[in-house]
């Protein structure tokens, strides 16, 4: 058997190959950067990629000044900046993983390269420097990093020859503290003397309180081997902090929490339980809304992790790998694996339905009052099965809209209410004992 060489383009890596079942010669590759297509074999290789969102984006930054200049890092696109539209321009080519922007000036901005390249731009990557003077060692192949908000000269960094730190903006690193195989850092908004590490595989959070001069270890997972992915301070308290963790068979929690500065940590992973986390954020506005990137969106608690629920609409079933808040515009940005940036608005909590034990979700994603087809989105995670019913005020059954297994998948449903009188109705949502509702308005 012999073989022929088809292609040799920086496309990263191929996920899958295919071609026709009929006699048609043609090609066709999933890679990195997309999805193209060899006609016949000798010829060109064809794009196949209009209007069709591939990209894999590993962070996401903007501007607290400008609404509409933002950095992302991404697979083999390398840093990509926006500039309000969905078009964004290639700023630095390659792959690039986190990004950090000034608060002060949207133009200067951090990103990284895999393996703990870091890189500087002053004039929003229309130029560019390599700051790793200083670093030893080799980081992660998603390098941990984070900028202080209150000195964004100062940033902290890991790498597998302990933490470090860099006080004039990259131009020099210095070594402050141990750390194995650190995921992730956080510099407290709050002040920037606070900063935490989570190490990937020790269950074991780092801190300093006095600006990375020393460090405390404190073990918060229950036991080793489980996957962290993020540490997180909390924007309003310097003592509380967030890490999370991918989804381990002996079922450790998902999501932490501490508030008297790591001596002891809480799960609040409440229904989360059972899937990988990758990141959170939390609202610097409401302290008291959290949301969490994981395999399937992202998931929203507002009552201290004891319930989540899936949040927005719109937002493709993909992994989410950062979050960003632009308290400014108040809106959530959200870097997928896969599938490209998205946004959407903060909305107010009581836009949410939720169920009693907060394991259901319920929204309309269509106007009310409607005059014809009304579309529900629902989710929910418990022993029992969903049923989605609709009753007229007197309680009587109107319509069986739906049912499914209650395993987390967010799911959408079309309801036609010119079917009925004109009037007020309750769709409601079940499972176990669970019960969530919403009012669906009927007009004519």
């Amino acid at each position: 058997m012999s073989w022929t060489l088809l292609t040799n383009e920086g496309w990263g890596t191929f996920h899958g190959i295919a071609h026709p079942p009929s006699a048609d010669p043609a090609v066709w590759v999933a890679t990195d950067q997309g999805v193209y297509e060899l006609p016949v074999p000798g010829g060109a290789w064809l794009d196949r990629n209009q209007g069709l969102v591939t990209l894999q984006t590993y962070d996401v930054c903007f501007s607290k000044l400008s609404r509409s200049l933002g950095y992302a890092g991404s697979q083999d696109r390398g840093v990509l900046v926006y500039h309000g539209s969905p078009t964004w321009q290639v700023g630095v080519d390659g792959s690039a993983t986190i990004c950090n922007c000034d608060p002060h000036d949207p133009l200067h901005v951090y990103s990284e390269f895999p393996h703990g390249y870091h890189i500087v731009s002053n004039d929003g990557f229309a130029t560019w420097a390599l700051t790793i003077q200083g670093l030893e060692g080799e980081s992660r192949f998603l390098t941990p990093v984070d900028m202080d908000p209150s000195d964004p000269e100062r940033l902290f960094s890991a790498t597998s020859a302990g933490l470090y730190r860099t006080t004039n903006g990259g131009d020099g690193w210095e070594r402050v503290g141990d750390g194995q195989d650190v995921v992730s850092v956080s510099v407290s908004p709050v002040t920037g003397r606070w900063i935490w590490a989570l190490e990937r595989s020790s269950g074991i959070v780092r801190r300093s309180n006095d600006g990375g001069t020393s460090w405390a270890a404190f073990q918060a997972t229950p036991f080793a081997q489980i996957g962290g992915t993020k540490i997180l301070a909390s924007p309003a308290d310097s003592m509380t902090a967030f890490a999370t963790f991918l989804h381990h068979p002996l079922a450790p929690p998902v999501v932490l929490r501490t508030r008297d500065g790591g001596l002891t940590w809480q799960d609040v992973s409440g229904n989360l339980q059972g899937q990988p986390v990758n990141t959170i954020a939390i609202d610097p506005s409401r302290p008291e809304d959290w949301f969490a990137g994981t395999q399937t969106g992202v998931w929203y608690s507002g009552d201290g992790g004891a319930s989540w629920v899936p949040y927005g609409t719109g937002l493709p079933r993909a992994v989410v790998m950062g979050l960003e808040i632009q308290d400014s515009s108040r809106k959530l940005r959200v870097a997928t694996n896969g599938r490209g940036v998205w946004e959407t608005n903060l909305t107010a909590v009581s836009s949410i339905a939720k169920a009693s034990g907060g394991s259901l979700l319920l929204e309309r994603s269509s106007s009310n009052p409607t005059r014809g087809v009304v579309a529900f989105r629902y989710a929910g995670r418990g022993p029992g099965r969903l049923q989605l019913r609709i009753y007229d005020m007197a309680g009587r059954l109107v319509a069986r809209v739906a049912e499914d297994p209650a395993d987390g998948m967010v799911r959408t449903t079309l309801w036609d209410s010119r079917i009925v009188a004109a009037g007020v109705y309750l769709a409601v949502l079940r499972s176990g004992g669970a019960v969530v509702s919403t009012k669906v308005v009927s007009v004519r």
